[in-house]
């Protein structure tokens, strides 16, 4: 399950801070961080949600600031709370592994749902692994497989792999190992290389 950070800079935003997200952006392209800070900053002092989650990734990842836990949690749950669906899975990977607050297994899922329910294809892919493994729910391979899908309907490549692990070996599904290697084959495609692997093999074996 990939536990890596998000920081996405392609959301939705009220017209009133329209101008002042570009100046922002335009200044994080050219990695002027503090420049960026200083657009996004007032604005999600102000409530706005767009720029309450750049400041937790701003702060999660040290851009501009000292990288501060602590804080980039504080913003991310802001901008969570009004229904931001990148913070919704940052904030559920903070949760997961214990970064700026107490680890709880069953707090990331919460966020990871809200941001799955958007479609956040890497919430998603999330889910499918702690549903797959039982980790801060009860263990469900189907539900694993619910969520694998809709990860790898969106070209989510870990989540491809994965789906086509569970079709290899038959778990949450029946077992079809053409599936398998096609899953495999696009998860590949996107430049993963466990799935590259896997393809091989069953390549190999003759599927």
């Amino acid at each position: 399950m990939t536990r890596l950070l998000s920081l996405i800079l392609t959301l939705t935003f009220s017209s009133l801070s329209f101008a002042d997200l570009n100046k922002g952006y335009a200044c994080h392209d050219k990695q002027d961080y503090a420049c960026a800070l200083n657009e996004w900053k007032p604005l999600a002092d102000k409530g706005d949600a767009t720029a309450q989650g750049l400041m937790g990734a701003m702060y999660a990842f040290g851009k501009g600031v000292k990288q501060n836990y602590f804080e980039a949690v504080k913003w991310y749950k802001l901008a969570a709370d009004q229904g931001i669906a990148d913070a919704q899975y940052n904030l559920g990977t903070m949760y997961s592994d214990g970064r700026g607050v107490k680890q709880n297994k069953f707090e990331a899922v919460k966020y990871y749902q809200l941001a799955a329910a958007q479609g956040f294809s890497a919430a998603q892919n999330n889910l499918g692994a702690i549903y797959s493994t039982g980790e801060g729910v009860k263990q469900d391979q189907f539900e694993a497989v619910k969520y694998y899908q809709l990860a790898a309907a969106q070209g989510n490549e870990y989540a491809q792999n994965s789906l086509g692990i569970k079709y290899s070996i038959g778990e949450g599904v029946k077992q079809n190992k053409r599936e398998a290697k096609r899953l495999f084959g696009l998860s590949c495609d996107n430049r993963n290389a466990h799935g590259c692997n896997n393809y091989k093999i069953l390549n190999e074996e003759g599927y």
